[in-house]
């Protein structure tokens, strides 16, 4: 048994389907929306920052820029969960935002680049005989000397356009007015000067001045004499004026031409907005597949095809780019992309019960006899729904949040969140330093890798969930973590860091689908892509962005792969805590069980069924044969106090309110020791909530809903004149049975066919049912 301080294993509810076409029944659609989307993603998110950079933002600037993206992921993802649950329209949604993204990123490819003065510099004449004579003055960032000059090899260079100061040098040297020279720096060939800001002006306050010793290709026409001006022995004479420019442009700069701060925060706003909005849409699909899939542990085969597509896209965008030599490639094939996502995913099946808010229509029913016809779904499904009301909603969150479970969940989510901070952009810099020269190459193998361990982790997460259990699919969660960052601290050929983008089977596939299906299966009823939105919020929002704070102090502070130690000793920790609370809380479960189990209360409820299914009759019976040691409670009945007689002021709320009303009684009963507790005539929105309201680690509960599965037997029953009951109507009995073995089955509930049987039968079969559970719990 789970500790009750520890995640409770995820229930995996079956569910029924009826007959579909191919193209729903094997979900085709849901394949190629997640193809799509990630498609789009993949063409474009990766190079993004590479785009900003160089149409001229600093990678200053870019870090601010990405350290607030994952807070405000943090608020907006449970936002539009929420909206997308309230309204039950999460496809319309989804197409929403993504209009909202191309929209944005199109905007933004179309704006001018910020434009920037190349680097002054001066050209003088030292005059020594010891050293090189000329020297290339000039003030400028630290990248200059550090970004351009590790690449080298990689083709990067300097140049130096140069203008004579005045005539008389350029005769002097016999040159034109105007020439050009390459240089290189390394480490011995310059000296730097830190500036003071306050007595430079605004173009020289630029952080360092450099003194670069150059060779430029000058020939004095005669040698100490100028036309007749005298050389200083000593002392330096200006004999040019220069700009500095790199092979790399970004690499290079002075500073901006006036009126480009409007520029910089268009770029940011956009960029903020846009990826923000892309990691919402991640959030919005995962809760689009658990509305359309029929067992949740199927969803990361589904999702799969999201990670083929993101690889398959990432690489084919980079082919056509290197054909074309043009930015815009990326923008236009994004938008195609897009454009295909939102036809695709316009035609999703979603399961008609999550549509209607998780409410079967043939839901508001009492099963009283007289009453019955009352409540048909025939009579009420040309009444408009009203949408439930958002602070009923909010307070089944409200309590959830409070389950210890749920917030060692939210906790363990908030960890994982901070590991990936160090894995992007952290990583992929370092790489970048020691390995200039090949860290493209280097990156692009490790994105192979780690998008084959993500594919393969996908299509098996069910069936791994499923036989490590949540508790310790955690732990291994973390320990890969561990593992992970001690080889980027161990390791010094980068080549080999390829070897730990392994463990990104568990890092994300694993994890992924174990924080979907987690969220999915604790949320309430009509809450789930709120609680998805929420989980991934606090992972890769507020998580991440609390990551990359500490990431970049210690980054800033210490060497390096000093990061990925402390990482992975945050990560070993973390595990060994985990370890130690299950151990400890499995130890205190297994010694405590049988007293737990004889303390729990066993609250039985037959939830009821169509007219005459015997449901009224049979727990009737039930109660009796009991010689009514086990109350029966009606729903229905706790309604009529405050209903009129014909039930037309019936609405969610007042339902909201009766419902709580009965958990109050129920435990209630439960204080004063009642052990069996059986409840007739519940709706089905007050099924599903029952995992809300009674946590399964203090009741057990179990539902039996009783079907008739052949017509002319249950229009013999409901025409049966000595039947107490006015209900007469057949065919809103046939519809309204239907409706109840098509719709999802909920935890802990069982369909009993009562076709042939007597309501003895079906008392003995129900008791069946009742004694298999209490031995299993």
């Amino acid at each position: 048994m789970e500790s009750p301080s520890m995640l409770a294993p995820t229930v995996n509810v079956v569910r029924r389907r009826s007959s579909l076409p191919f193209v729903h029944h094997f979900y085709i659609l849901l394949k190629a929306h997640y193809f799509l989307y990630f498609s789009a993603f993949g063409i474009l998110y990766p190079v993004m920052n590479i785009t900003l950079r160089g149409r001229g933002l600093s990678t200053t600037e870019l870090s601010y820029i990405n350290i607030i993206i994952p807070f405000l992921v943090f608020f907006t993802n449970p936002l539009l969960g929420f909206i997308a649950d309230h309204s039950r329209r999460y496809l319309s949604t989804f197409n929403i935002i993504l209009v909202i993204i191309t929209i944005t990123f199109a905007v933004q490819f179309g704006l001018p680049s910020v434009k920037s003065r190349n680097i002054e510099a001066e050209l003088v004449d030292m005059h020594y005989t010891d050293k090189s004579p000329y020297e290339l003055n000039f003030c400028a960032s630290q990248e200059v000397a550090t970004k351009c000059a590790s690449r080298s090899q990689c083709g990067c260079s300097y140049q130096a356009n140069c203008t004579f100061h005045d005539s008389i040098n350029a005769e002097d040297f016999n040159q034109t007015q105007k020439f050009s020279l390459n240089f290189t720096m390394n480490a011995n060939d310059f000296t730097i000067k830190k500036n003071d800001v306050t007595d430079l002006s605004e173009l020289q306050a630029c952080g360092i001045n450099y003194q670069v010793s150059v060779d430029p290709p000058l020939k004095k026409r005669t040698l100490g004499q100028s036309l007749g001006q005298s050389t200083p022995a000593f002392g330096s004479t200006k004999l040019a004026v220069c700009e500095v420019t790199c092979s790399i442009a970004h690499f290079c700069h002075g500073s901006r031409y006036p009126n480009q701060m409007g520029y910089i925060l268009v770029y940011s706003l956009l960029f903020v907005l846009g990826a923000n909005l892309l990691q919402n849409a991640i959030a919005l699909g995962a809760s689009i597949g658990f509305a359309t899939i029929d067992r949740p542990e199927i969803f990361g085969q589904q999702r799969i095809y999201g990670t083929i597509g993101f690889g398959a896209a990432a690489f084919g965008a980079s082919r056509v780019y290197e054909w074309l030599q043009t930015e815009y490639v990326y923008i236009i094939m994004f938008c195609i992309a897009n454009v295909l996502c939102i036809f695709v995913t316009s035609f999703i099946r979603i399961e008609p019960e999550k549509l209607n808010d998780g409410t079967a229509v043939g839901e508001n029913i009492v099963d009283d006899d007289d009453d019955d016809e009352i409540n048909d779904p025939s009579t009420m499904k040309d009444e408009k729904p009203k949408k439930k009301s958002s602070l009923f909603a909010l307070s089944k969150l409200v309590v959830l949040l409070k389950r210890v479970d749920v917030i060692i969940f939210l906790i363990l989510s908030f960890t994982w969140g901070m590991s990936y901070a160090a894995l992007d952009p952290y990583l992929y810099l370092y790489i970048d330093e020691i390995e200039p020269c090949k860290s493209r190459s280097i990156v692009g193998l490790m994105s192979l890798v780690s998008s084959i361990a993500e594919v393969s982790a996908l299509y098996v997460a069910g069936r791994v969930l499923k036989f490590l259990g949540t508790n310790v699919a955690s732990i291994i969660i973390f320990l890969a973590f561990a593992v992970r960052f001690s080889g980027y601290y161990f390791i010094t050929a980068p080549y080999y860091f390829i070897c730990m983008e392994s463990m990104h089977f568990f890092n994300f596939g694993i994890l992924y689908v174990l924080m979907t299906e987690k969220a999915d299966s604790i949320a309430p009823d009509g809450l789930s892509g709120t609680l998805q939105g929420v989980a991934l919020g606090v992972s890769f929002g507020l998580g991440r962005g609390a990551g990359l704070l500490a990431a970049s102090f210690i980054y800033a502070l210490t060497q390096q792969p000093t990061l990925f130690l402390v990482f992975a000793l945050f990560n070993l920790i973390a595990a060994i805590i985990y370890i130690l609370g299950y151990f400890i809380g499995w130890q205190s479960s297994k010694k405590n069980e049988n007293d737990k189990n004889a303390n729990k209360g066993k609250i039985m409820i037959q939830s009821g069924g169509c007219p005459g299914s015997g449901k009224t009759t049979v727990s009737r019976l039930i109660q009796h044969t009991k010689h009514e040691t086990w109350p029966m409670i009606d729903f229905g009945c706790l309604r009529v106090f405050h209903l009129n007689h014909e039930w037309t002021n019936q609405n969610d709320d007042e339902e909201q309110m009766s419902f709580e009303n009965l958990i109050f009684i129920l435990k209630n009963y439960h204080r004063y020791s009642y052990q069996n507790i059986l409840i007739n005539d519940l709706t089905d929105k007050c099924l599903g909530d029952l995992s809300t309201y009674l946590s399964h680690d203090e009741y057990n509960y179990l539902i039996i809903t009783l079907v008739v599965n052949d017509p002319n037997i249950l229009s013999t029953r409901i025409l049966n004149p000595d039947r107490d009951s006015g209900w007469r109507n057949v065919q809103r009995s046939i519809e309204w049975n239907n409706q109840i073995n098509e719709r999802q089955t909920y935890k802990n509930e069982f369909i009993l066919d009562t076709t042939y049987q007597t309501k003895e039968e079906t008392m003995i079969e129900i008791f069946k049912i009742y004694e298999k559970f209490r031995l299993n719990k």
